[in-house]
């Protein structure tokens, strides 16, 4: 957020700009010190996936299973095979796999939010270490699998990322080229079968559209691109001078001349930028600075008897003058709605709660939940902390990093120094003698 918010802050003189670099540094300062504080606190503590613990591991896999089933026997089909069998569009099977609304199946579809980003990146690692190498790349083929039959390729990424990290950590590194080469070989394989749809259906429309017709189209199309965008019944804005460039939501993508490169570059790098910075001027404008309280989370707003105000959506709409039926939502930087909601007190309070999170799991010392940290902070740029903390998994995360672990004994937590170990084996006074080596590690 820093160097986009710098630049755009010097390069167009905005002042909406320099005050998310301000927001940015805020939330940094206050999760260091909250992680600083929350690695003295507690413990070290160990994997324990026995008895009870045992138990609720699996019974976390049988929802996950069921939850996946629950989904494909709404739908009917399991969108990748039906999409090889007979064809179709898959953006809108991944989004009716997804995007369920009704009862009970909604329920099925949160539960695989939850599971998919708070419990199977920690899991694969945990299955790697108990289970047999045999057994473990078995079960994370299967995994693959559901992760991309539907075609969300983000899913796949997101359970990958801590087994990367547990294998080179490790220094098992021919299981980390093994799982590197599955993870590529699956993403592209799902990129090829949506590339495939997409061109299909565009040749279609392509063929049933007369010239003039696609000239319209393309000039439709064109209208995301506004040079000034208002609000109805709102003076322009002042303060946001990056507002008034030309396409300046796709300031690293030229959109005449499409590239994959520059697409992916704008996606990752801008697009989390302009979000937050979008967010915050909407806000500006239709709200008048008021702070938004818990009406930016849906279920939170119905307890404290509040309108929701479904900020994403209103976004999004903003963004790209589309109406009331849009399915779009513009998810922003977890600060951007800490600071509409609650102010300079709510940035530094989310922050200070990430912070004390993320220490406990750093300080318990678990290796799969110390690798899936990764996924959940990734999220963080583009996701707000309370939807992060229920659908997002992360509540879920914090609490089984603890009920599938126990503290790790006095004896076992101490490490003993180098020069301990020598003089152990040289049987100096006052330690005891070291065993003859039997050989074994």
């Amino acid at each position: 957020m820093i160097p986009q918010a710098l630049g755009a802050a010097w390069l167009f003189g905005d002042w909406l700009a320099m005050e998310l670099l301000l927001l940015a540094v805020l939330a940094i300062v206050s999760y260091f010190v909250a992680l600083k504080i929350s690695l003295r606190i507690g413990g070290r503590r160990e994997l324990a996936l026995n008895g009870f613990r045992g138990g609720l591991f699996n019974f976390c896999w049988m929802v996950y299973f069921g939850s996946y089933l629950g989904l494909c026997a709404h739908l009917g089909y399991v969108p990748l095979l039906e999409f090889m069998l007979h064809g179709g569009d898959a953006s809108a099977m991944r989004a009716d796999f997804y995007k369920v609304t009704e009862m009970p199946w909604i329920f099925f579809a949160y539960v695989q939010s939850i599971f998919n980003k708070g419990f199977v990146p920690f899991a694969i690692v945990a299955v790697f270490l108990i289970k047999s190498r045999f057994q473990a790349f078995v079960r994370l083929a299967i995994i693959s699998f559901l992760l991309v039959s539907a075609f969300e390729k983000a899913l796949i990424t997101w359970a990958y990322i801590p087994l990367f990290i547990y294998f080179l950590s490790a220094k098992r590194f021919r299981d980390f080229w093994y799982a590197v080469m599955m993870f590529v070989g699956a993403f592209v394989f799902v990129s090829l079968v949506s590339l495939k749809s997409d061109l299909t259906l565009s040749d279609a429309s392509n063929t049933a559209m007369p010239a003039t017709a696609q000239r319209s189209e393309h000039s439709a199309t064109r209208m995301l691109d506004t040079v000034r965008r208002e609000l109805v019944g709102v003076p322009p804005v002042q303060v946001a001078s990056l507002a008034d460039q030309h396409s300046y939501q796709f300031m690293f993508y030229d959109l005449d001349r499409p590239d994959g490169v520059a697409y992916m570059v704008n996606r990752l790098v801008w697009i989390p930028f302009v979000t937050a910075y979008d967010t915050l001027l909407y806000w500006q404008l239709s709200s008048s600075g008021s702070m938004l309280h818990f009406s930016t989370n849906r279920h939170l707003s119905r307890i404290f008897g509040l309108d929701f105000a479904n900020l994403e959506k209103q976004v999004f709409m903003f963004q790209f003058k589309s109406g009331e039926e849009t399915t779009g939502n513009s998810n922003a930087f977890y600060v951007a709605e800490a600071y509409v909601a609650f102010g300079l007190v709510g940035v530094v309070l989310f922050s200070i709660l990430i912070g004390l999170m993320f220490g406990q799991i750093i300080r318990g010392g678990v290796a799969p939940f110390v690798c899936a940290i990764p996924i959940v902070a990734l999220g963080l740029i583009s996701v707000s902390l309370i939807s992060t903390l229920f659908s997002g998994g992360l509540f879920l995360l914090v609490m089984l990093a603890f009920m599938l672990t126990r503290p790790l004994g006095r004896a076992r937590a101490r490490v003993p120094a180098l020069a301990d170990w020598r003089l152990q084996a040289e049987g100096r006074p006052g330690l005891p003698r070291a065993a003859p080596s039997s050989g074994r590690c």
